[in-house]
């Protein structure tokens, strides 16, 4: 134990000697997640399939914590973590004149979302900070539905609707992208702010369906294409 805490007080004096100041923010917010593409051919076959547009949209309740270590020049380097929770997940299926919409809901699971950024931050206005970053962000998660409502629209008018309970059945999402991130503190005291971030990562994304049934499982690809994880978050900002 002595060992682990004597790592964990060097890493952070070594931490402290290396950079000017180091900025943990813990937040809360929301991501709006969404993936286009082609519908599934395993679903609709190929000649519908290419026919067609999709778009899944997933908005969850977010809660992260984000690091800067800023050198003082102003370089900055930021490691940004978000936990992705509850929210529904919304999947449309575009043809010629039908629309094919399905809402699942009740959903539980994580989707965890990391990145790793080099940018600036612009100090010269006493008590601000503001920060450019772009990097590299991977995400991945699983969500466990349970309940779901199909919807049918032909020309704009919904011809067809039904809803019910989903059981032993989940769906895992991952995305690799580039961030692009802006972030800003007002602190009220050296150590104490608030702070709000702003991110975008575009990329590439696919969704996976697995369903249960007794011993065996049934895994389907359901969509992949291009991929956008916008989140708004805010949190307290302390400097060290």
């Amino acid at each position: 134990m002595k060992k682990i805490l004597g790592s964990v007080f060097f890493a952070c004096m070594l931490s402290a000697a290396l950079f000017a100041e180091i900025v943990l923010q813990p937040n809360v917010g929301f991501s709006a997640i969404t993936i286009s593409g082609s519908p599934s051919e395993e679903i609709y076959g190929k000649e519908v399939a290419e026919k067609g547009s999709l778009t899944v949209s997933f908005i969850p309740l977010t809660v992260g914590l984000d690091a800067a270590y800023i050198l003082e020049n102003g370089l900055t380097f930021m490691f940004n973590n978000n936990i992705s929770l509850l929210g529904n997940l919304k999947q449309t299926n575009s043809f010629e004149k039908v629309s094919d919409v399905q809402t699942l809901s009740g959903n539980s699971g994580v989707y965890y979302d990391g990145s790793l950024l080099f940018g600036y931050t612009y100090k010269k206005i006493d008590n601000f900070h503001l920060t450019f970053g772009l990097g590299v962000a991977g995400s991945a998660g699983k969500i466990v539905p349970n309940k779901f409502k199909h919807q049918l629209f032909e020309d704009g008018k919904e011809i067809r609707s039904n809803e019910g309970d989903i059981k032993d059945t989940s769906l895992f999402m991952w995305q690799v992208g580039v961030p692009i991130n802006v972030s800003a503190q007002y602190y009220f005291t050296n150590n104490i702010g608030v702070g709000l971030t702003i991110s975008d990562t575009l990329g590439y994304g696919k969704i996976s369906q697995t369903f249960k049934q007794g011993a065996s499982e049934t895994t389907t690809e359901l969509y992949k294409g291009f991929a956008n994880n916008f989140t708004l978050k805010a949190g307290i900002a302390l400097k060290f």
